[in-house]
C-alpha cells in the first residue's frame, strides 16, 4: 500500500508538470514537444495565436476599444440632435450663433465648431433653477392632500376619475422664460434641434435651455 501511494503521488506530480508546460507553451507560442509517460505530445500552438490575432477575439477587442473612446459604429451612425455647452457668440432677429467643442461631436477632432441656430417663433428659451429640498417636500405634501381629497369625492360620486389628471406633480425646479434678444455673448446653452448637428452647421432649434 505505501508503494502504491508513492506511485500515485509521482503520477500527480507528472500530470501537474505537464499542465504547467502546456500553459507555458501556449503563451510562448512555440513549437513545443512534451513527453510524459514516455508518450510524445506534439503541440504547434502558433496557429492558435494567429487565429486569435485575426479572428473574433481581435474584432471584439477593437469594438470594445471604440466604445470606450466614444467611436463605436453605432454611435457614428446615430443622428445627434442636441448641443451641450454651446457658447453664444452672436444674436440676431431669429438666429443665434454658438461655438461648441469639436470633440463633443467627433472625439477625433479638436478645437471649436461654429453652428448657426434658427429659433422659430414659439420655441421657448428657458432657465431652470432647482427648488430647495424643503420646498419640494412641502409642495409634494400639498399634492398628496389634494389628490387624496379629490379621490374621496370621486369615490362618493362627486366628480370624474379624469379630474385627477388636473392635479399635477410638483416640479423640482423653477422655470423662467427668456426672449432671444435677452441672450448675451458668453451665455451657455443646451439646444435640442431638428437636424443632425454633425451633418450641417445651420440648425433649427426645438428647445433651448440657458445654463448658469
Amino acid at each position: 500500500m505505501p508503494r502504491r501511494k508513492k506511485k500515485d503521488l509521482g503520477l500527480q506530480k507528472r500530470i501537474a508538470s505537464m499542465i504547467i508546460v502546456a500553459v507555458l507553451a501556449f503563451f510562448a507560442g512555440r513549437y513545443t514537444v512534451i513527453t510524459q509517460f514516455d508518450l510524445p505530445i506534439v503541440a504547434d500552438l502558433s496557429h492558435v495565436q494567429e487565429k486569435a490575432k485575426n479572428g473574433s477575439f481581435n474584432k471584439g477587442y477593437e469594438h470594445a476599444l471604440k466604445e470606450l473612446n466614444g467611436e463605436s459604429d453605432l454611435l457614428l451612425n446615430q443622428t445627434i440632435t442636441y448641443l451641450s455647452n454651446a457658447i453664444v457668440t452672436k444674436v440676431s432677429s431669429d438666429l443665434v450663433e454658438v461655438q461648441v467643442s469639436a470633440s463633443s461631436l467627433d472625439s477625433s477632432k479638436e478645437g471649436l465648431v461654429v453652428k448657426t441656430v434658427q429659433v422659430p417663433v414659439g420655441v421657448k428659451i428657458v432657465e431652470k433653477t432647482p427648488i430647495s429640498f424643503e420646498e419640494v417636500q412641502r409642495l409634494t405634501e400639498e399634492f398628496q392632500k389634494r389628490y387624496e381629497a379629490l379621490s374621496k369625492k370621486i369615490a362618493n360620486g362627486v366628480g370624474e376619475p379624469e379630474d385627477l389628471q388636473d392635479i399635477k406633480l410638483p416640479s423640482s425646479y423653477n422655470v423662467r422664460e427668456f426672449q432671444l434678444s435677452e441672450l448675451k455673448e458668453g451665455d451657455a446653452l443646451s439646444i435640442i434641434t431638428k437636424n443632425d448637428v454633425r451633418a450641417t452647421d445651420r440648425l433649427q432649434a426645438t428647445s433651448i435651455e440657458l445654463i448658469r
